[in-house]
């Protein structure tokens, strides 16, 4: 691996890093404050942020999923990682996909927002069950093995960089 790859390598890493900093703290925040507070409100919004810009925006016909991982891991020849996580983001709930569930909660409750939840209600609410048990929690299932597998590849991607960069330590 040459040096700029080497670089892009670090350059994911220390961003995967900073996203499963991220989930572990929502794991230790989830147990001392209320679902729908402040605290919770930006860590879920802050996790669906890097969660569509990893895995989601811009997604091209010919590649399986968007987002700017993908791209930076096919130049590196190291797409095959993100397998199981584009398995994930394909299951559905309903008539939804996990990766369309996200993706229109970020565009229209946090970065595209009108502050009403008719967009939601439209784009979400009105076409899959999110109220009933067995699709909540289907959901809260899906989203835990999306961040777990998000937290292994980021330990996969370190164990390539340190082959590659046995100086780094």
């Amino acid at each position: 691996m040459n040096h700029k790859n080497i670089e892009k390598l670090s350059n994911i890493v220390i961003s995967l890093k900073e996203f499963c900093y991220g989930l572990d703290t929502l794991d230790e925040i989830s147990n001392n404050c209320a679902q729908s507070s402040s605290m919770m409100r930006f860590y879920m919004s802050s996790l669906y942020s890097y969660t569509t810009n990893y895995f989601l925006l811009n997604n091209g016909t010919n590649i399986p999923i968007g987002g700017n991982l993908y791209p930076a891991l096919k130049d590196l020849g190291l797409e095959e990682s993100l397998n199981e996580i584009v398995g994930i983001l394909n299951e559905e709930i309903e008539s939804m996909e996990l990766k369309e569930i996200i993706r229109k909660f970020r565009n229209k409750a946090i970065v595209h927002t009108d502050y009403s939840f008719d967009a939601l209600d439209e784009n979400i609410y009105n076409k899959i069950n999110l109220k009933s048990i067995e699709n909540t929690q289907k959901y809260l299932e899906l989203l835990r093995k999306l961040y777990d597998k998000t937290k292994e590849l980021y330990v996969y991607l370190c164990l390539v960089l340190l082959k590659h960069n046995p100086e780094i330590n």
